[in-house]
C-alpha cells in the first residue's frame, strides 16, 4: 500500500453517516467528496512512500497504574437515577488529533461527568492507530512513520478516573473498508446495477473470504496486545451492495434457490426476507469467529447494532443484524439510538426497551448519538431530554457518542445527568 510522506489528520466519517441515515430511516443533506470516501482521509497515494520507524507494537501493553488525583474535589451528590455503566465514545479523530493536550482535556471531561467507561475507536482493517503485526503499512503516519502507538497513548490518558478507579475500556474496530478496495476490487460489494461499493465488502468476502479472516486476526491481535474489557465490532452490516456475482452464488448455495427473488417486473426483490436472513447468517458466522479469537485471549467481544425500524424486531435483520442471533455468539451488543437521525415512524426507545433491552439484562447497552441530519448535532434540550428518557427506563449501560461533538455546553448537560 502506497503512503504519503506528509502526516495526515482526519475528520469524522461523513460517508459512513450518509449510509447510517438511510439505515435509520432518515436523510442526509451533505455530500461526500471523492477524495475522502471512507471518512478517514484522502485516498490518493504519493510517489515517495516514507520509511517506517520500528516500534514495540507487538509487545503486550502494560496498563498504567491508577492512583487518585491530587486535585480530586469532593464529589457532588450523585443523581438518584443514572446508568451503572456510563461511557463516552472516543473517535478515531481524537486519537490522531494534533491539538496539544487533546487527550488530557478529554480525560478532564470524563472525570467531570463521572464516566466509568470509555469506548475507543482504533481504526479499520486498512487504517489503524497502532501497528498490527504483519501489517505495518495499515497504520496511520503517526504510527508508520513516527513509531508511535496511538491506542496505547489513549489508554494511558483515559483508563483511570480521578478517584484512581480503572474505567471499563472497549476498543472498537470499524468494519467499513476503503483503501483495500484499490488493490483488491473483488472484495467490494456491488449493488443491483453492478456498481462497486466504496465502503462495504461483499457478503462473501466477509463470510468466506479475506475480510472475515483479517477481522478475526485483527480482533485477536487487539485482545492479546491491549487486553481491554471488550473488543467491539462496529459497522458490520450490509445495505444495498450484496448483489455481485460472488454474492449471488453464495445466496443460491445457502438458500437452495435458483435465482434472486424477483418482483412482478423482474427486478431483484431487495426486500425479500430471505436476503436479510442470508446476510444475518453471514454476520453471525463472522462474529462467532471474532468472539472465539478474543475469548482465546480472555477478552469478550461485543458488536454495535442498528436501531430497529419496526416494533417487535430486534436489530435490523434486513441489514444483516439479527440482534437475537448475535447475542448467541457475542458477549454483548451496543444498540444505536440516534434520535436526530430517526424518522418519525420508527418505534420509540420505550418500545425498543420493552421489546429487546429488558429481555436481555446486562447484555445490551444503549449508545446515545448526537448526530442530527443537516445540523451540528441535536440541541441541548433534546440531549437533556433523551438522557433523562433513557435513565427513566432504568437502562444499566449507556454511552454518549461521539466525543468530538461534545461542546462545553453538552459536557455540562452530561455532567448534570451523571455526576450531579
Amino acid at each position: 500500500m502506497s503512503r504519503r510522506a506528509t502526516r495526515r489528520h482526519w475528520p469524522a466519517g461523513l460517508a459512513a453517516l450518509g449510509v447510517l441515515a438511510l439505515l435509520l430511516g432518515g436523510t442526509m443533506v451533505w455530500g461526500i467528496g471523492n477524495g475522502d470516501v471512507d471518512g478517514l482521509g484522502p485516498s490518493a497515494p504519493s510517489s515517495t512512500p516514507p520509511t517506517p520507524k520500528s516500534s514495540a507494537a507487538s509487545a503486550a501493553y502494560t496498563p498504567v497504574a491508577c492512583v487518585p488525583s491530587q486535585a480530586t474535589a469532593t464529589p457532588a451528590a450523585v443523581p438518584a437515577v443514572r446508568p451503572a455503566t456510563r461511557a463516552v465514545n472516543i473517535g478515531f479523530e481524537d486519537l490522531v488529533s494534533t491539538q496539544p493536550g487533546h487527550l488530557q482535556a478529554l480525560e478532564q471531561h470524563l472525570n467531570a461527568v463521572d464516566a466509568n467507561a470509555v469506548q475507543i475507536a482504533i481504526g479499520r482493517l486498512d487504517w489503524l492507530a497502532f501497528s498490527w503485526p504483519g501489517h505495518p503499512d495499515r497504520s496511520v503516519d503517526q504510527v508508520f512513520v513516527d513509531g508511535r502507538d496511538l491506542v496505547q497513548e489513549a489508554l494511558d490518558a483515559l483508563s483511570c478516573d480521578a478517584q484512581g478507579h480503572r474505567r471499563q475500556v472497549t476498543l472498537s474496530i470499524d468494519a467499513l473498508i476503503g483503501r483495500l478496495f484499490t488493490q483488491n476490487p473483488q472484495l467490494a460489494g456491488r449493488n443491483v446495477d453492478g456498481k462497486a461499493s466504496t465502503l462495504f465488502g461483499s457478503v462473501t468476502a466477509w463470510s468466506h473470504g479475506e475480510l472475515g479472516d483479517e477481522l478475526v486476526d485483527l480482533a485477536g491481535a487487539v485482545a492479546r496486545r491491549f487486553h481491554p474489557d471488550f473488543v467491539n465490532i462496529t459497522e458490520l452490516m450490509f445495505f444495498t451492495e450484496t448483489y455481485g456475482a460472488d454474492d449471488k452464488a453464495d445466496y443460491l448455495a445457502v438458500t437452495g434457490r435458483s435465482d434472486w427473488p424477483r418482483t412482478a417486473d423482474g427486478t431483484i426483490d431487495v426486500n425479500d426476507p430471505s436476503i436479510g436472513a442470508w446476510r444475518s447468517a453471514a454476520v453471525e458466522q463472522v462474529m462467532a469467529r471474532v468472539s472465539a479469537a478474543t475469548r482465546a485471549a480472555g477478552v469478550p467481544a461485543s458488536m454495535d447494532v442498528n436501531y430497529p425500524l419496526t416494533a417487535g424486531v430486534a436489530g435490523r435483520p434486513d441489514a444483516g443484524q439479527d440482534a437475537v442471533a448475535l447475542l448467541r455468539v457475542t458477549d454483548g451488543l451496543n444498540l444505536w439510538y440516534y434520535p436526530g437521525m430517526l424518522a418519525g415512524s420508527v418505534p420509540g426507545i420505550e418500545q425498543v426497551d420493552r421489546d429487546f433491552v429488558e429481555r436481555y439484562p446486562g447484555r445490551v447497552s444503549v449508545s446515545l448519538g448526537l448526530w442530527f441530519s443537516g445540523h451540528p448535532g441535536i440541541g441541548l434540550e433534546e440531549f437533556r431530554h433523551e438522557l433523562g428518557r433513557v435513565d427513566a427506563l432504568g437502562v444499566k449501560s449507556v454511552s454518549v457518542t461521539p466525543a468530538s461533538m461534545m461542546t462545553d455546553a453538552r459536557w455540562a448537560v452530561l455532567q448534570q445527568a451523571w455526576a450531579g
